[in-house]
């Protein structure tokens, strides 16, 4: 059947409604990848770039804690080199981001507080790029750009799941300090708290001393350089070579108690302080530094022992006990519990065929746990960096 005028005149209307709704729909069309493709680069690189302040923020955190004391840092130290090196090592949409390294603590955190702030940009700021668009340019949206920020803060850690087997007695006053027995009648010992240094090891001034420890035994009587051994998990004197060269890996903490070992382990001590050294034997103490550390470790590279160390596996955690605690316990036995006061850093030298144990107090990592007792940052060897932001 023949169309009529009036049916070709329907047609090419509908055809061209169908072209408009065409046009319509491939823009929005348009938007909607614009929106899949760039807002999906945005947030991407969003989470780059808080990767980069994260572990800018930690970085610099780790070289407050254990390369640079000074409060607040350099301008362009370790802490400072530390976070912006590390913040730009980590890309965002492959370019390195803009760094801003600070100082600033958050509000919440007290005065005298160690932190670092990094802040990542990738936004055209601070020697940065901006990000780019694909589809949003047809909306004459050129480019884009993230910004993240990142805070972290040295915190004095309270345990170790890492200590040695060995105890020593923290610092007291007096004249038998440092080279004479600790005698309750004129020798004064406080122990530290969260408000007080007491008269225990402080920091920085006791950090750097060279120290040599000597085997005691826990029945006789007390010196300032003597060491006792000490059973950390329940292994007695059979784990006691094993505990030296490795970690326990059971947590113990300030306010706890370690039960003192019996009789004397030189040839063990000789063994394992051997095997502890054997895992970073090029590693030295640089008196001469500021402040004062190891140098040529294998860390933060792959040490001999085949695994990855923050810093030196030759740091090791060490307990300290109370001299007028040790003084008023009855010692006949040589098995006994002695309370920790605090913990230490103690960076392993040498040792002798006496067992005598060579090194240099130091700060080291440790453990933040509830529920227990903490120094204040006078009295704080024992440190942990974190990101609290």
């Amino acid at each position: 059947m023949a169309l009529t005028a009036a049916s070709n005149r329907s047609l090419a209307s509908a055809r061209g409604a169908i072209f408009i709704q065409v046009g319509i729909s491939i823009l929005i069309l348009m938007g909607f990848t614009a929106f899949v493709v760039d807002y999906g680069i945005f947030w991407l690189s969003r989470r780059q770039a808080q990767n980069a302040a994260d572990a800018g923020a930690l970085a610099g955190a780790t070289a407050r804690a254990f390369d640079e004391t000074a409060n607040p840092p350099s301008a362009t130290g370790p802490a400072y080199q530390s976070a912006l090196l590390t913040a730009q090592a980590n890309k965002v949409w492959n370019r390195a981001p803009g760094v801003v390294v600070t100082w600033a603590c958050p509000a919440f955190v007290p005065a005298g507080g160690r932190c670092v702030r990094v802040d990542a940009h990738q936004d055209g700021t601070n020697g940065s790029v901006t990000l780019p668009t694909y589809f949003a340019k047809i909306f004459n949206v050129t480019s884009q750009g993230v910004w993240a920020t990142a805070t972290g803060q040295v915190l004095i850690a309270n345990a170790s799941d890492c200590l040695k087997p060995w105890m020593i007695p923290d610092k007291f006053s007096g004249p038998d300090w440092p080279n004479g027995t600790f005698d309750p009648a004129k020798d004064v010992y406080v122990a530290p708290t969260a408000t007080n240094p007491g008269t225990g090891y402080q920091v920085p001034n006791d950090v750097g001393s060279q120290v040599t420890l000597k085997e005691g035994s826990p029945s006789g009587t007390l010196s300032p350089s003597f060491y006792y051994e000490v059973d950390l998990n329940g292994g007695g004197g059979a784990a006691y070579e094993t505990n030296i060269e490795s970690c326990v890996d059971v947590t113990k903490a300030i306010g706890q108690t370690l039960v003192t070992l019996p009789g004397n382990r030189q040839g063990p001590t000789k063994t394992g302080v051997g095997a502890l050294i054997a895992k970073d034997p090029g590693a030295s103490w640089n008196f001469l530094s500021t402040p004062e550390k190891v140098q040529n470790s294998c860390a933060p590279g792959v040490c001999p022992d085949g695994l990855y160390h923050t810093i030196s596996p030759r740091i090791v955690p060490i307990a300290l006990f109370s001299p007028s605690q040790f003084m008023s316990l009855n010692r006949s036995s040589g098995r006994f519990n002695l309370t920790i006061v605090n913990i230490l850093g103690f960076f392993v030298g040498s040792v002798d065929n006496k067992g005598a144990i060579t090194g240099v107090l130091a700060t080291n990592e440790g453990e933040l746990i509830s529920g227990t007792s903490t120094v204040g940052p006078q009295s704080a060897f024992n440190l942990i960096p974190a990101l609290i932001q």
